[in-house]
């Protein structure tokens, strides 16, 4: 068991110089790599997420950054949700900001939405498993699918019970996620033949933003009672979904502090991060049932394993010799102790040359 910690200590290196310089644009030749395999070999690092995945990650959590400040200054969404009048049916009784509500209410119905999704996108990978690029979801739920992606047992769990086979196999689609998003504004479109078999087959709006303000719309009360509003009701599976994703946005804030996509040497960045991640796997081996805590570039790379559930599974099984899961519900008392260990631990496996 395992988690992160948000901050970078003298034993864990900073991946980057301080003298660097951030650019608008990533550089291309830093997405090189995407759809081949890693040449490195040694211990089974094969299966090693490469730079360019690590890269579309990056890209893909500028885009959730995006969406969410879209969602929260959308003055639309005051007006659709009643929010003068209404109390906070997230909060149980306390008193939340606007911005928060509009959040929380856009985010439980991205949960609900993918709640349909998965089980479309199972069905189509039943009648064609050759074309996977088709089930491409829109952002919503694709920040839904990702925050599930990050706790693997919840997630394998969810899968196998409602025979998910097909869906809990399938590659994280970095590839063509990469093409969805524009990095001068980190937005994200859909291809056509995407939005033509979401719509037609899997009867979902490709427009999370029109689907969210239907939904309101649908179950507010009549205008004449505008205080007797019916408050959403979420179940205990897609509360949990919900919070994975609201967990994940001080990770996704953190990662757009240090904007690693749009430096010059993120190459070089990344590929650092990748070999402290392998020396962070090799702890897992070594000391088994200790508390491993990493820092942020190292979670970048595992959280970048991890949304391949299979290959990640794969690799653990085979270079540690078990699954080793990875939980962000975690408090900070055990964090903070888990960290100290792993430094220790960490530091004496560099003094030996690492993995």
């Amino acid at each position: 068991m395992a988690h992160r910690q948000r901050r970078f200590p003298m034993f864990l290196r900073r991946p980057f110089k301080e003298i660097t310089q951030n650019t608008s644009v990533p550089h291309p030749d830093l997405f090189k790599t995407l759809g081949i395999a890693s040449n490195d070999t040694q211990r089974g690092n094969a299966d090693l997420p490469t730079i360019g995945e690590c890269a579309v990650h990056l890209e893909l959590l500028e885009v959730f950054r995006n969406l969410r400040i879209q969602i929260t200054q959308s003055k639309e969404l005051v007006r659709v949700f009643r929010l003068d009048s209404s109390r906070l049916w997230i909060s149980k009784h306390r008193r939340e900001t606007k911005r928060t509500e509009k959040w929380h209410r856009f985010v439980s119905l991205a949960v609900e939405r993918f709640q349909v999704w998965i089980r479309a996108a199972e069905k189509q990978l039943e009648r064609d498993g050759k074309n996977e690029r088709l089930i491409l979801p829109p952002v919503d739920i694709l920040m839904v699918w990702h925050a599930f992606l990050l706790n693997p047992s919840d997630y394998k769990e969810f899968c196998t019970s409602r025979q998910l086979d097909r869906i809990q196999e399938l590659p994280f689609p970095w590839v063509v996620l990469h093409d969805c998003i524009n990095p001068t504004n980190w937005s994200y479109t859909l291809p056509r033949s995407n939005k033509q078999w979401l719509e037609s087959t899997a009867n979902i709006t490709t427009n999370p933003l029109v689907s969210l303000t239907d939904a309101i719309r649908r179950t507010q009360s009549a205008p004449d009672q505008p205080n007797q509003e019916r408050r959403p009701s979420i179940s205990p599976d897609n509360e949990a979904l919900l919070y994975n994703v609201l967990r994940q946005m001080k990770f996704i804030d953190q990662m757009h502090d240090c904007l690693w996509i749009s430096y010059p040497d993120a190459e070089e960045i990344l590929e650092t991060s990748r070999k402290r991640y392998n020396n962070f796997v090799e702890l897992f081996r070594l000391h088994p049932g200790v508390m491993l805590v990493p820092t942020l570039d190292i979670d970048l790379v595992w959280h970048t394993h991890l949304c391949s559930a299979v290959r990640y599974r794969g690799f653990m099984m085979e270079r540690v010799g078990r699954f080793i899961n990875h939980d962000d519900k975690l408090g900070k008392g055990v964090l903070h102790d888990g960290f100290e260990r792993t430094k220790e631990l960490y530091e004496e496996l560099e003094s030996r040359g690492g993995a």
